[in-house]
Formats: C-alpha cells, structure tokens, sequence
C-alpha cells in the first residue's frame, strides 16, 4: 500500500511539475573585467537553488555566446526566435539590451537584464531590469559627491558611442548643478568632454582637465577606458578624484587593477556606484552566499548577485505562468510579483517602467586602504 501511495504521490508531482526553458545570452569574450563569467555563475547557482526548492520544476538554460558589436547581437537573437525560446537573460550592456529588446519583443519575448541601467531600456514592454537605472545613479552619485567630496571643479569624460556613459553623464552633471541649487549651495564648475568608442587618447582631455584645476573626474565607462586614462593621466602628473559607476567590474577588480597593479598605484583614491552590498546579511544573502561558496568555493561579487537575482524572478514568474512557454503570460507574472525577497534587495516589485520600485545605490571608495562602503542610497 504504501508504494502504491508513493507512486500516486510521484505521479502527482510530475502532473504538476513544469520544464522551464529560458535564453541566456552573453557575450562569448569576456574581456571586459570577467563581469560575463560572474554573471553566469550568478545565474547557475540560482538555477540550482530554486529546483532544490521546487524538486518539481525543471529548469533548461541554453547558452547563446555573441560578440560586442550589435550586428553579432542580432543574429543571436535571431537564434533565439529560430529555438523558440520564451524568455531570455541577457543585455549586460545598454546597447546590447536596446537591440536584444527591439528584436525579441517582435516575437513577444520576454528579456530580463541583470545589469543594462539606461533608463530606455525598459521602455519595451518586453524588457525588465533587477538593478538600478541610471536616474537614480546619477542623482545619488551627484548628491554623495555634493555633500561628502565638496569639489572644486568635476571633469566628465563622456563616451557619446555608448548609451550607459552618454545618458549617465549627461545626467549625473545636470543633478550636480540641480541639488546644488536646491540646497543654496555653490555649484562646482563641470567641464564635459566627449569621446568616442575605441578613443585611446585621452591627452586632450587631460590637459584640459588639468588647465580648469579639476578636482574630481566622473567616467562612467567601462575599466578599460578608466585604466587607460590613470596611465595617461599619471604621466602628466594629475591626480584627481575619480567618480564611477557600474562599469568599473567588481569591488575586488577594481582594487587589483586600479590600485595594486596600476603606476598610479597609492594614489588612486575613487568613489563608485554597486550593485550590493556584499556584507548583506538578508536572507537570500545568506542562503546565496552560501550556495554560491558551496558551488564555486570563493565569496561571490555584486555580478553574481545580479545575476543571481535576474534569474530568480524570471524562474518564479515563469513557475506561476499557466504556460511557461507563453512570453505574455511569463510578461503577465513578472508585472504581478509583488514583495519577493532577492539578494539585492529585502523586497522586490517592479514598478511601472519594468525596474525595481526600491533600489539602493551602494557607494564605495576604493584606494590604498582597500574597500570602504561609504553610503547605501
């Protein structure tokens, strides 16, 4: 009698059981501070979780490898319709995103990014993001800058080539000038360069940098930019403060390559925007800092963590669809969430542009003493 019960039981559950079969599309190099590598394992370590939660869902990941350039990201997308995928995580970078979402969408399917922050992004109503968006960035970066660092003169190299540095830039100046006015207080004098994509030169800009007295430098661009610009920028003797974001890589990269293995060396002192903070000791903090060692045997990163949660919301969406193969439905059921716990966040919902309603901008310094977390946001 009792295996006759067991096998009713076991009946049940694969009657009620689902097969998930999500995208993830990332680019197949991952020179650009191994932030690629760190968000797939940020997802695997998800995957592995929630079907140890939920032993009656089976979760299919197929792997999709692009390169930088848009047209590369295309034919993947193309790829994807051709597979039938439903739902897809991808869109590290902005640009990348905006194209992966226009393509996709046509079919009604689903892209959820871990790490794209310009606000257009999710504009599609096909496309959502787990981190913040740029706005917010930009007016918490420029409100720490205004009351803790106090500057003199900020100078902005923007990348006009790059939707995340364009928008983000154009943004974080404007708040500068706005908050300073809003709280009676003197604005710093901004001084804007633009550059475009693959520029290696920045001697330029440094020299005007240097001529306006500028105290701080935003770059809101990727670390290969901002190493590049430490090298130049340490030959001509300038040692500004350095003002960052996202595309830094990790807390722990941007040490190694900015302060212990640059010329620049002791004196690179920087503030940077994050993902998370990885002292959380919120529950799914715990429980993924614990699964994620278990897995890899190191502490995980902000990219993980992202990864990890972008992951999680599209599994519990697509578990709660009547059809996970339907990106309407899976659509449907992520605008449903409501209140989920992350590792990124205590309490997750998306609001209505497809972001988090609540997100937390973490700034950190990071120079010769190491890691400091300054501010949560």
């Amino acid at each position: 009698m009792k295996h006759v019960l067991l096998a009713v039981f076991l009946i049940g559950i694969a009657a009620y059981g689902k097969t998930l079969t999500v995208g993830v599309a990332m680019r197949s190099d991952d020179k650009f501070n191994l932030t690629v590598t760190r968000l797939v394992e940020g997802i695997e370590t998800a995957k592995e979780v929630f079907e140890r939660r939920h032993p009656e869902t089976k979760i299919i990941l197929h792997k999709f490898g692009h390169g930088s350039d848009i047209e590369s990201v295309l034919l993947v997308a193309d790829k994807m319709i051709a597979a039938k995928i439903p739902a897809v995580i991808g869109g590290e970078f902005s640009d990348e995103a905006l194209a992966f979402g226009d393509r996709l969408s046509q079919k009604k399917i689903v892209l959820v990014s871990h790490t794209a922050t310009n606000p257009r992004v999710t504009e599609n109503p096909y496309v959502f993001r787990v981190c913040f968006e740029d706005t917010l960035v930009g007016d918490q970066l420029a409100s720490f800058v205004i009351d803790k660092l106090k500057p003199q003169a900020i100078g902005i190299l923007r990348n006009i080539s790059s939707p995340y540095s364009s928008y983000l830039s154009k943004h974080f100046s404007e708040a500068v000038v706005s908050i300073a006015k809003q709280t009676h207080r003197t604005a710093p004098t901004i001084l804007t360069e633009d550059v475009l994509k693959n520029t290696t030169d920045f001697s330029e800009q440094i020299e005007l940098f240097k001529k306006a007295n500028v105290t701080h430098v935003a770059l809101f661009t990727l670390d290969t930019d901002l190493i590049r610009f430490l090298v130049q920028a340490e030959k001509k003797k300038f040692f500004p403060t350095y003002i960052g974001s996202d595309g830094w890589g990790s807390n722990q990269y941007a040490l190694d390559k900015l302060v212990k293995e640059s010329p620049v060396g002791p004196r690179f002192s920087g503030y940077r925007a994050y993902f998370w903070n990885e002292q959380s000791q919120n529950s799914m903090s715990k429980l993924f800092r614990q699964a994620y060692h278990e897995k890899y045997g190191v502490a995980p990163n902000a990219w993980n963590a992202v990864g990890f949660d972008a992951a999680w919301v599209l599994f519990s969406a697509m578990k709660k669809a009547k059809n996970p193969s339907d990106g309407e439905l899976i659509q449907k059921e992520l605008k449903a969430l409501k209140n989920i716990p992350l590792v990124t966040s205590d309490s997750f919902t998306f609001n209505g542009n497809h972001s988090p309603t609540h997100s937390k901008v973490f700034i950190y310094r990071i120079d010769k003493q190491g890691i400091s977390l300054e501010a949560a946001l």
